[in-house]
């Protein structure tokens, strides 16, 4: 069959983002690439957006629009890979956009080498500058071994593979998918977006044999400044708890993958780090300091923070998780809480 003869599904879930979501479609309805279905799923948006998808409809017969109850970015994305027809999948967040003949090289290149899934690269946009991410490097690993450092990766950007130098590999963004292995869906969809992806693309990566890395910059990633890494969340604990066993039910299958525990260990730290700002630390928190410190000290006595504290190697660690690591393993709660405040006043300050 011939490249052109395949039908590229693209998902873009939709919530409040009129401002930027034109940009998105623009991108995506003047591909030099024309088989494409866009599977547009608004997620209960109470601004324009809905309105535009539906305008862009009436335009473009390619475009499907689902509106549903605002249940989150995991429940859109998979009533869009229930409704898909084609014989690959790209999901592009609606504030972002890719370059237009974008889904002409990825089909090119997914169907020449006969690949199951096709990572690629993509800028930084923050305001008005545009970044290249750094290149990806990949030296001579094959077969499951490839597997087991996307992995790694997956769980932790900061864990050292020797010839392996490959960060943002949990994006849901940048990859194309064949079909054949989206058996899958996205987890926590009654709850807010944690980790989703990341549990997504590592069951992914368990079946899929045949994987690509392509350097080609073809998505324009949004950076915004108000993302929602403060966003308070009182479900983060939990779901963080139900994350870790979904990742630990899949250690069998790892048992020579020499990197799963510490990237496991560093994602749980980084995890805590994360619940200081969207929940034990919040500003929308009405604990106590007292009770905040009492209940990171009984997070610390859970198995997976206690082991992953414990046997982390510091060396595999960024600056701002050693600091953490280190105080956690003293003790030293109150200076964690004293610490993430600064954080956050140097971030408000920053915007």
């Amino acid at each position: 069959m011939s490249a052109k003869n395949y039908k590229i599904s693209i998902i873009v879930p939709v919530y409040n983002v009129a401002n930027y979501i034109k940009r998105c479609l623009d991108s995506l309805i003047n591909q030099t690439y024309k088989n494409l279905e866009l599977i547009l799923i608004d997620d209960g948006s109470i601004d324009n957006s809905g309105n535009i998808c539906d305008e862009y409809a009436k335009k473009d017969s390619r475009i499907i629009v689902i509106h549903q109850k605002n249940s989150g970015v995991s429940k859109a994305r998979n009533n869009g890979l229930d409704k898909m027809t084609g014989d690959y999948v790209m999901f592009v967040d609606s504030d972002d956009w890719i370059e237009l003949d974008a889904c002409e090289r990825l089909i090119e290149i997914i169907t020449k080498e006969n690949l199951e899934v096709l990572i690629f690269n993509h800028y930084k946009e923050v305001t008005n500058s545009s970044k290249k991410h750094k290149k990806y490097r990949l030296n001579n690993i094959e077969g499951k071994e490839l597997n087991y450092c996307l992995q790694a990766k997956i769980l932790s950007n900061s864990i050292k593979i020797q010839g392996f130098d490959i960060e943002g590999i949990g994006f849901t963004w940048n990859k194309i998918i064949s079909k054949k292995i989206i058996n899958i869906k996205f987890p926590f969809e009654k709850k807010q977006a944690i980790n989703e992806d990341i549990v997504f693309y590592y069951n992914l990566f368990e079946q899929a044999q045949k994987i690509g890395i392509c350097n080609e910059y073809l998505y324009h990633y949004r950076i915004l400044a108000n993302s929602a890494t403060r966003k308070y969340n009182k479900d983060y604990l939990n779901i963080c708890d139900e994350f870790y066993k979904k990742i630990n039910q899949l250690k069998k299958n790892h048992i020579n993958d020499k990197y799963f525990e510490e990237s496991f260990n560093i994602r749980i730290i980084n995890n805590f780090c994360n619940a200081l700002n969207v929940y034990i630390n919040n500003k929308k928190q009405k604990m106590s300091f007292k009770q905040r410190i009492d209940l990171i000290n009984d997070e610390m006595n859970k198995d997976y923070y206690r082991n992953a504290i414990k046997k982390v190697k510091m060396k595999s660690l960024n600056r701002r998780l050693k600091i953490y690591t280190f105080l956690l393993r003293i003790k030293a709660y109150y200076c964690i809480l004293i610490i993430n405040n600064l954080e956050r006043i140097i971030k408000e300050r920053m915007y």
